[in-house]
């Protein structure tokens, strides 16, 4: 199971005990009440509200051990239909009263990939290549950076390229420290050469890149399904730090790449 539904089953779970203890807190208070007044005309009543707390309280933790039960069931159904819902299969394996049917739109079938040439790019030979690495993350709508720092960017990484003749049509950029983690910064496709499996197989080629068998993604708005249709796993949300660390001086020092601590 992977985290995303995990997380999402747990806190259905939890949301509906804590509902339920409540409920169960609330409920046995009438049956509880009659301690505090025998109490009080007997004299004695702090061992009266001791009762009726002791009472409530048991009736909050049967509801809430109840409420487990219930909301792990609910998050499991909760699951199974977001499992369908998501699927692309979900509109055909769903039974629907006659004539109610939703009416699919057909698909145009996949035109085959042309004969590709894949190689990681050797950023020092090729001078044109941020060029290029620009003009297809702008086709394929992806945001971009300037040539300068984009070549930096290729020299300083892993990139995967796909050839068609002598046109880049495909490309994957690995981030990785050789050793422990390896991040897919890039994964751009021209659109001409979309929904034909390219995208698969620079991935694929990608997480060959990976150290350890583990390639973190950095999954554009929106992309997140064709991920999670690889196998990829929903993973614990990621922070962007886009000012100054608080209370950190940056003015006393810069990060010197060439100076030993």
């Amino acid at each position: 199971m992977s985290e995303f539904y995990e997380q999402r089953r747990t806190s259905i779970k939890d949301g509906v005990a804590l509902v339920a203890f409540m409920l169960g807190w609330f409920a046995a208070g009438p049956f509880a009440w009659p301690y505090i007044t025998e109490a009080f005309d007997s004299g004695d009543p702090a061992k009266g509200v001791l009762r009726f707390l002791l009472v409530v309280f048991a009736g909050g933790v049967v509801f809430g051990l109840l409420g487990l039960g219930i909301g792990s069931g609910a998050g499991l159904a909760w699951e199974q239909y977001h499992r369908r819902r998501r699927s692309p299969a979900s509109l055909i394996d769903r039974d629907f009263p006659e004539g109610d049917a939703p009416i699919a739109k057909p698909r145009a079938p996949r035109e085959p990939l042309p004969e590709l040439r894949y190689a990681i790019v050797d950023a020092d030979a090729s001078p044109e290549l941020a060029i290029e690495y620009i003009a297809l993350l702008q086709k394929a709508g992806l945001p971009t950076q300037d040539r300068v720092r984009t070549a930096i960017a290729l020299l300083e990484s892993i990139t995967i390229g796909a050839w068609h003749e002598s046109r880049l049509v495909g490309v994957a950029r690995v981030l990785t420290d050789s050793a422990v983690t390896a991040t897919l910064a890039d994964l751009a496709v021209d659109p001409a050469y979309q929904r034909r499996g390219l995208g698969r197989i620079l991935l694929g080629r990608a997480y060959d890149a990976t150290p350890r068998g583990e390639l973190s993604i950095i999954a554009p708005r929106g992309t997140g399904p064709f991920f999670e249709q690889l196998g990829s796993e929903r993973a614990l949300a990621s922070f962007v730090l886009r000012h100054p660390v608080p209370g950190v001086s940056h003015t006393d020092w810069k990060l010197n790449s060439s100076t030993s601590p």
